[in-house]
Formats: structure tokens, sequence, C-alpha cells
């Protein structure tokens, strides 16, 4: 089921109240039943620790662990209809996303996914888009270049 509406002051700072937002939160199509391995302070961070951050402002966005593979891959490279070229990847969560606006179904880089922009939820800086497929299958295809990796383990900082 796709998420429910947040707080309206929090994503204010993200979209105008004309447009719809949403917090952006699991995917129930990709669950793996990995849980989240305790991390040894002697320890590099595993994948399942290691974060990846909005590069603007350092807020967490997603795991590495959430990346999935969509239609066969989980990193495409996409021109949108202005020439612009991204690298992007695949995340069945991005609990550190908003997402906004109506779904499209034009131009989607994926048959049968209407899409959304993703804004980080802290800073409103555009990270990627939520791709829809009725009301319970999703995913975020995020921008790597626009994203930081971190093992912060508190907080919602990297």
């Amino acid at each position: 089921m796709l998420p429910t509406s947040p707080d309206p002051s929090r994503c204010a700072r993200v979209a105008d109240a004309t447009r719809s937002a949403l917090i952006c939160r699991a995917v129930p199509l990709f669950t793996d039943g990995k849980a989240d391995a305790a991390q040894s302070p002697t320890q590099a961070p595993s994948p399942e620790q290691e974060w990846l951050c909005c590069a603007a402002c350092q807020h967490k966005i997603t795991r590495e662990h959430d990346k999935v593979s969509v239609q066969g891959k989980g990193e495409y490279t996409f021109f949108n209809p202005a020439g612009i070229l991204f690298h992007i990847g695949c995340f069945r969560e991005a609990t550190g996303c908003v997402a906004w606006g109506v779904p499209s179904t034009t131009f989607s880089w994926f048959p049968g996914f209407a899409w959304q922009i993703a804004c980080c939820s802290a800073c409103g800086t555009h990270l990627g888009w939520l791709f829809t497929q009725g009301m319970e299958t999703y995913f975020f295809g995020l921008v790597l270049a626009w994203l930081r990796r971190s093992s912060a383990a508190s907080s919602n900082k990297c």
C-alpha cells in the first residue's frame, strides 16, 4: 500500500499547498526479509548499515541494501525530454524522500509505471523519482550523483 500523507507543515518546505505530497516508505514488492545486523565499533560498516544521504544537506535518504533490480537491472542511465542525462539506482525504500505532484505516465522510463518527483524531506533538493504501478507496486529511481555514502548509525544526518 502506498504511504500515507505526512504532517503538512513538514512537506511545506518541499512542495506548496497545491501539490499532493507523501512520505515515501517501504515497498512490499521488494522485501527480502533481511534484518539490520549490529555493528561493532571496530568493524567496517556492512552494506545493511551504509546510508546514502542527500549530497546537499547530508539527510539520510536510503540504505545501500535497499537497492533492488527493476526489470532486470539495479541501475539505469536515461535522458529526459530536455536531453539531460541521469544515472539512477533503483531502491525499494527511501524514508528520507518526499514525493510530490500528480503521478504521470508521460515519458516514463519504465513502461507501465507512473512517476512523481522525489525530493529530500529535509532540504527539498530533487533527488529522483517515485515510480508507481497501481497502489502497491512502487520503487524509487534516485540519481546516484546526488547521494553520498555514510555509515552514520544514529540521527537523521550522515
